[in-house]
C-alpha cells in the first residue's frame, strides 16, 4: 500500500474501476489498458502499483476481505446491544451493501495462486464471527464447525446471492431474509 495519500487515493480508483470492470467481463477479457482507462491513471502508474492483473486481483480479494473483516468485527461488537431481529436485519444490510465487491470477489476467487488460501481466511473470519453472534443469542458457545454456523453461513450466502429483477424486489426479499434469520436467532433462546 503507497504511503503517501495520493498513492493511496490513486489504488483505490484502480481497484474501483477494475471492480467496475471485472463485474462486466470475465477475467481474461478485461485488459490492464482498460483498468487504467476506467480509473483515469496512466499506465506506467497502474504497473507501478499492480506490476500484473493477477497482483491486481490479490488487490482485489484483499480488499474485500479487509473489508468483510472490518464489517463483521462492527456487527460483533454491537451484538449485546441488539435483539434478534436488528442482528438480523445487520447483517442483511452488510451483504446488501458488500454485493458489487462479493459478486467480483465470488468471480476472482480461484485466480491468483494463493486463492485457496484466501478463500479459506475469508471462510473462517465468517464462520467465527457467525459463531459470536450466535453464542450471544444461544446463551452458550458455538463452534466455528456446529451446525448452527454452517446453518447461518448458508443462510446468508443464499440471501446474498439472490438477484432481484427490481429494488421492491429486493427490498422485500431483504426484509423477509430478515425476519426468517431474525425468528432463527431468537429461537436460539436469545431475545426477540
Amino acid at each position: 500500500m503507497p504511503k503517501r495519500q495520493r498513492g493511496r487515493d490513486r489504488v483505490d480508483a484502480i481497484l474501483a474501476a477494475a471492480t467496475v470492470l471485472f463485474a462486466e467481463k470475465d477475467y481474461e477479457a478485461v485488459t490492464m489498458t482498460e483498468i487504467a482507462a476506467q480509473s483515469s491513471t496512466a499506465i506506467g502508474s497502474l504497473y507501478r502499483f499492480f506490476p500484473t492483473k493477477d497482483v491486481l486481483v490479490a488487490g482485489l480479494l484483499e480488499r474485500y476481505g479487509a473489508t468483510l473483516s472490518v464489517s463483521l468485527a462492527e456487527i460483533v461488537a454491537r451484538a449485546p446491544l441488539l435483539t434478534a431481529e436488528a442482528m438480523a436485519m445487520a447483517l442483511v444490510a452488510m451483504g446488501d451493501s458488500l454485493r458489487p465487491q462479493r459478486t467480483v470477489t465470488l468471480k476472482l476467487i480461484d485466480v491468483p495462486d494463493d486463492s485457496m488460501v484466501r478463500r479459506q481466511q475469508m471462510r473462517d473470519t465468517f464462520q467465527d464471527a457467525l459463531a459470536c453472534i450466535l453464542t450471544r443469542y444461544a446463551g452458550s458457545p458455538y463452534r466455528a464447525d456446529d451446525v448452527a454456523v454452517l446453518l447461518m453461513l448458508g443462510l446468508m450466502k443464499s440471501i446474498w446471492s439472490f438477484e432481484a429483477e427490481t429494488e421492491a424486489q429486493r427490498d422485500s426479499f431483504s426484509r423477509n431474509a430478515g425476519r426468517m434469520i431474525g425468528l432463527y436467532l431468537a429461537d436460539l433462546g436469545g431475545s426477540s
